[in-house]
């Protein structure tokens, strides 16, 4: 106050101590007008050397004061309404609000910029958070954390927990912020962070089966975090399952059985049990009545002759050796077409001679390391041979389908002789496709071994080619664009089971 104007003070002769019983100076007692806000009255007080804040003594609050607003921290009285404060910054509550308009779209995390009134009665430090009961009722929550009071730029990351977007118009109340001790701002104070003005789409560019993965472990990561889980993930794609039938199979490791100290056994073949041996000699004996029965339609047909332990030592041979008796054909009838035969022939002629055990060369025109197609009689002398026999019409069990063409007319797959075939018609009818262009593609995508994985009969093709590893890149693309094109084309639960095996 100026000299002028400055009140005079009459002598105090009472004395005041503070809380550690110490006596404080003071300099005299007056009656001075006070207003708060638009409030004006009269009020004692005592001069004298106290730093802390004043404080309202209970006769003041008796005479003047109406009610106390504990949650807004407000006096009110007739003439108006007086804000406080708790005294002391350790123990003042303050109020988080909103400082402007701000649209949150549904489940998402969102960074928007705070007021905090009174925030100079609090500690450097400020804890923010929201009270269980508004998360209940308003479906949104402020995110605990730290922030500097001090600052004159306050953000606060706000979480929308429903389906629908939510606007939050200024001062709207968000929570409540309290001062912090416990650690020290330098180093350890967790700041809130502008939005990335980037894209924040982090799935982009990752396989189809990482997908989920990648969007249920970011939820509570910051971007620069989620873009290096993306890049980890990416990294090590081969080693994720991209479906329930990846699970189990495994080279790195063989599964063993620990038995302890015991050491393996042998044992015999057990005989047939007593209580089936009287069955099974029936049924031999029926057998060998039916053979002989002429209204049996399978005699004509022929039939296997079981003959006993006992009965071979008593009855000995019925036949000569080397010859086959069949029911209904003629000893000499039956040796003139094996003779007639080009394969058997040979043999029955080296048997009646008595030689020695005949080679190869002299019961076979065909070379030992012969390929047989098993599809039809056929033989070839190269594996190659019978692969080109395969591959080209009636059989083409060498076809491929194009992952990357619908189904036409709804039913019909566009399936191709063999991968090179596939290759000219992806570059022909499908070089508009950045996603199936030759850089995105693994350089071994289009190879023999890697088409087994789009076979169209995977177990014939297997029979002639060998396949790549389960875990090679191409091979994990192949299946993965196979896996999307069944669903795309909603084939059935069997069809994709086929494909993916």
């Amino acid at each position: 106050m100026a000299a002028d104007v400055k009140p005079r003070l009459r002598d105090e002769e009472r004395t005041l101590v503070d809380v550690n019983n110490r006596e404080i100076t003071i300099y005299g007692h007056v009656e001075i007008p006070v207003t708060f806000g638009s409030v004006k009255c009269s009020l004692p007080v005592v001069v004298c050397d106290v730093l802390n804040e004043g404080i309202l003594g209970q006769d003041f609050l008796m005479k003047n004061v109406q009610k106390l607003d504990l949650q807004k921290m407000m006096l009110i009285i007739d003439q108006g309404n007086i804000q406080c404060w708790t005294g002391g910054e350790a123990v003042m509550v303050c109020s988080v609000a909103v400082k402007q308009t701000v649209i949150i779209p549904p489940e998402t995390r969102s960074v928007i910029p705070i007021t905090i009134p009174k925030k100079d009665h609090l500690a450097e430090l400020g804890l923010v958070e929201t009270p269980a009961t508004v998360i209940s009722q308003k479906n949104f929550s402020l995110i605990p954390g730290i922030v500097d009071t001090k600052s004159q730029d306050l953000q606060a990351v706000i979480q929308n927990f429903s389906s629908n977007p939510i606007t939050l118009y200024p001062n709207m109340k968000l929570g409540t912020c309290e001062s912090y001790y416990e650690k020290s701002p330098a180093g350890n104070c967790c700041r809130v962070a502008e939005p990335p003005t980037t894209s924040t789409n982090t799935t982009s560019g990752l396989p189809e089966h990482l997908v989920d993965l990648m969007t249920r472990s970011t939820k509570h990561l910051d971007f620069e975090e989620s873009l290096k889980l993306k890049k980890l993930l990416i990294k090590f794609q081969s080693v994720f399952a991209t479906s329930s039938d990846d699970l189990g199979r495994t080279d790195l490791v063989q599964h063993t059985i620990n038995t302890g100290p015991a050491n393996p056994i042998r044992q015999c073949p057990r005989r047939l049990p007593f209580g089936k041996r009287e069955q099974t000699n029936d049924d031999i004996e029926s057998q060998t009545e039916n053979a002989g029965d002429e209204t049996n339609p399978y005699a004509e047909v022929g039939h296997v002759c079981v003959i006993t332990r006992g009965q071979q030592r008593t009855s000995g041979p019925t036949t000569p050796p080397n010859t086959v008796s069949l029911p209904g054909w003629e000893p000499a009838q039956f040796r003139q077409l094996q003779l007639q035969d080009k394969d058997i022939s040979p043999i029955m002629t080296l048997l009646d001679d008595g030689s020695n055990r005949p080679g190869w060369n002299d019961i076979s025109h065909l070379s030992m390391s012969s390929f047989a197609c098993w599809l039809c009689p056929e033989k070839f002398k190269s594996n190659r041979d019978r692969k080109n026999h395969l591959i080209s019409r009636p059989h083409e069990r060498m076809r491929v389908l194009c992952p990357f063409c619908p189904l036409r007319d709804g039913k019909k797959e566009k399936s191709l002789r063999r991968m090179s075939d596939l290759k000219v018609h992806i570059a022909d009818s499908h070089k508009a496709e950045k996603r199936i262009s030759s850089d995105s593609l693994p350089s071994d995508f289009f190879s023999e071994a890697n088409g087994f994985w789009l076979a169209v009969h995977p177990k014939d093709y297997l029979k002639l080619i060998t396949p790549n590893s389960w875990r090679a890149d191409a091979a994990v693309r192949a299946r993965t664009e196979m896996i999307r094109w069944i669903r795309a084309n909603q084939l059935s639960k069997r069809r994709l089971q086929e494909l993916e095996q």
